[in-house]
């Protein structure tokens, strides 16, 4: 059973870890099969990438190109997702694209983005880790270090912020698939927890040692069964 930090040790500090404070009622561009909105409306609280077409955060549906793509969804228009929330009335999808903003005024190609988004807040003291929910390739950064994922079953994973627990740090959460392969992440979710997560070698060395017991169980079994 997870134990997450109650909402009010959050007050504050992060905020809109679910992305439940999406306020799609005042869009920029109001199309029948799309809309674009501002940050502050559609994700108030989150940072993100610059480059082509991050300035916005994407409804119903996303643009064509092979530029960076951020959209939020619900069950009701999820066309370009194709799926439902993780949890609760939005999820948020980050894609990974191609920048043709910068130096180069021709609109040329100028390089492969990886789409993140980032929030600078207190880490509560009780946190042992961060868990949340997201399906894509997914990288996980506290003041720029990458923290090692853990999979706690499903679409949840977790990350150990015991070493920043109390402190004023910047969460970075990005799409890490390789480059020039336009992927994408969608993420939910977002939880402080006081839930120790296990490190990566340990879980690698629990996987391991119960095969070879496996192992070490079957070969005596067919011992056994050769003296008989």
């Amino acid at each position: 059973m997870l134990l997450s930090i109650s909402a009010a040790n959050l007050s504050g500090t992060f905020v809109n870890l679910g992305f439940e404070s999406a306020n799609l009622s005042n869009p920029i561009i109001d199309d029948p099969s799309f809309q674009t909105h501002d940050w502050s409306n559609a994700a108030p609280g989150w940072g993100h990438n610059t480059g082509t077409d991050a300035d916005v955060v994407y409804y119903i549906n996303s643009h064509l190109g092979d530029s960076q793509r951020y959209l939020i969804f619900d069950a009701t228009n999820n066309a370009f997702t194709g799926m439902d929330p993780l949890a609760g009335n939005f999820s948020l999808l980050i894609g990974s694209g191609n920048d043709y903003t910068g130096p180069d005024l021709n609109g040329n190609l100028i390089g492969y983005e990886h789409a993140f988004i980032s929030q600078t807040g207190m880490i509560p003291a009780q946190a042992n880790s961060i868990q949340l929910q997201a399906i894509g390739d997914l990288a996980v950064f506290v003041d720029g270090n990458t923290i090692p994922m853990i999979n706690l079953g499903g679409n949840l994973w977790g990350v150990d912020v015991s070493g920043f627990a109390g402190q004023t740090s910047e969460l970075v959460i990005m799409e890490d698939g390789a480059v020039d392969s336009l992927g994408t992440l969608v993420v939910d979710d977002i939880a402080f927890s006081t839930t120790v997560v296990p490190e990566p070698m340990t879980i690698g060395y629990v996987a391991v040692t119960g095969f070879l017991v496996f192992a070490l169980k079957a070969a005596r079994a067919r011992a056994n069964a050769k003296q008989r």
